[in-house]
């Protein structure tokens, strides 16, 4: 079954051609990799899926899977950002964006704004009620830093953590409100090969253990041929390939758009 739909989706900005007819799907419970070289488009479609930018055509279907078995269709471009990740999509972004001021256990709660009664973090009316949720929530997020590897740090600073560990907070906070989607954009930018070793044995387990969809875009191709189920790849907004690892690994226009004519006929 597909969890989302990319339908025939076209973004322009200053007459330039953005993401020009883009169309692929992703399975639900897979790992589903989007590459393309430097300005090929690819954080352009996730800020679309996501809804930071509004496409000029095209359909973004997302099917979402309620609690007595419907599957609820839902065409993202009639959202707005917040109301999709009520649907059950978040992303992680490619530049860090904590909280930094704040605990590592309180930025992973930011995660669960929209799903608060109390509305925010730092509540002014300390009611009962308010308290049994504010407990709820740092519960899930200590479990969510246990799976992390990240137990001890609660109560730290985010700002005062190793930039890899920021990565991982922030990736902690698109997990804890439960998505069935969650958009990667560039993981392990910022990593050593050894600590992308380690990201991508994590993005499996987040998958076998949550039941999360994962659509990643980076460049570290060691990553997203290790992990990746299927990859679509894009140049200048345009799909030029799909399919599996073995399969992107082999197409000419791959790797003509990654080395160019000229080094492949050397």
């Amino acid at each position: 079954m597909n969890i989302l739909r990319v339908e025939n989706l076209s973004i322009s900005f200053g007459g330039l051609k953005a993401v020009d007819d883009l169309s692929f799907t992703v399975k639900e419970n897979s790992i589903y990799g989007l590459i393309g070289p430097n300005g090929a488009g690819k954080t352009t479609v996730f800020n679309c899926i996501s809804r930071f930018y509004t496409p000029d055509k095209g359909k973004i279907v997302f099917v979402q899977s309620t609690e007595n078995g419907l599957r609820l269709e839902h065409q993202l471009t009639k959202y707005k950002v917040h109301e999709v990740i009520s649907k059950g999509l978040t992303r992680t972004f490619q530049n860090v964006e904590l909280f930094k001021h704040m605990t590592v256990e309180e930025n992973l709660i930011t995660g669960l704004h929209s799903k608060l009664k109390a509305g925010f973090v730092r509540s002014g009316f300390f009611t009962s009620s308010v308290k049994k949720e504010e407990d709820t929530a740092r519960e899930k997020a200590r479990d969510i830093l246990a799976f992390l590897g990240l137990k001890g740090i609660e109560k730290q600073y985010a700002a005062s953590q190793p930039y890899g560990i920021q990565k991982l907070i922030e990736l902690g906070r698109a997990l804890i409100s439960k998505p069935k989607l969650i958009i990667l954009d560039e993981p392990a930018a910022g990593m050593n090969p050894k600590e992308t070793a380690s990201l991508g044995a994590l993005i499996r387990s987040i998958r076998d253990t949550y039941g999360v969809t994962i659509l990643l875009v980076e460049h570290d191709m060691s990553l997203v041929m290790d992990i990746c189920e299927k990859i679509c790849v894009i140049n200048f907004g345009k799909k030029i390939a799909e399919g599996t690892p073995v399969e992107i690994q082999r197409n000419t226009a791959v790797q003509e758009a990654y080395l160019g004519k000229e080094e492949q006929n050397a």
